[in-house]
C-alpha cells in the first residue's frame, strides 16, 4: 500500500532559471505558486468565471481572441510569481513587483516559456517526506 502522507504538496517552489541557448544556470530564481496556492487559484478561478459568463450570456462557447489568450498567459504568470532573485536590468536589480514581473515576461519569451513549463509540471511542487 502507498502511504499518501509520504508526499507533501508545497505551496510554492523555485525555478532555477537557465540560459535559453546553453542551458546553463544563470544564477536567478523565480518562486512560483503551486496549483493549491491562493493567488494562483484566484487567478484561475477568475478566468474560468469570465469564460463561463460569456457562455451563459451567448448560450454557446465562443472562441477567444489569440491576444486575449496571450494576455491571460501573462496575467497568470504575474499572479503565480511570488518572488525572484538574481535579475538585473542595466546592472541594477529588478524589483519583484507586479509591473516589473509583467514587463519581464512580456519582453523575454524564453523566460515566460520556462516559467510556464515549470508551472505545468505538478512534480515541481511535491516533496517526498518518507523513503519509498
Amino acid at each position: 500500500m502507498f502511504d499518501l502522507a509520504a508526499i507533501t504538496e508545497l505551496q510554492s517552489s523555485k525555478l532555477k532559471v537557465t540560459h535559453p541557448e546553453t542551458g546553463a544556470l544563470v544564477g536567478a530564481e523565480i518562486e512560483l505558486a503551486s496549483a493549491n496556492h491562493p493567488k494562483r487559484k484566484q487567478c484561475e478561478f477568475n478566468h474560468s468565471r469570465a469564460l463561463r459568463a460569456k457562455v451563459a450570456k451567448k448560450g454557446r462557447l465562443q472562441l477567444t481572441d489569440p491576444q486575449d489568450d496571450a494576455d491571460y498567459e501573462i496575467d497568470h504568470l504575474v499572479a503565480c510569481t511570488l518572488s525572484w532573485t538574481g535579475f538585473a536590468r542595466d546592472g541594477k536589480p529588478i524589483e519583484c513587483t507586479p509591473g516589473e514581473i509583467r514587463a519581464v515576461y512580456e519582453s523575454a519569451a524564453w523566460l515566460r516559456d520556462q516559467a510556464t513549463e515549470f508551472l505545468r509540471d505538478s512534480a515541481n511542487f511535491l516533496q517526498s517526506t518518507k523513503s519509498i
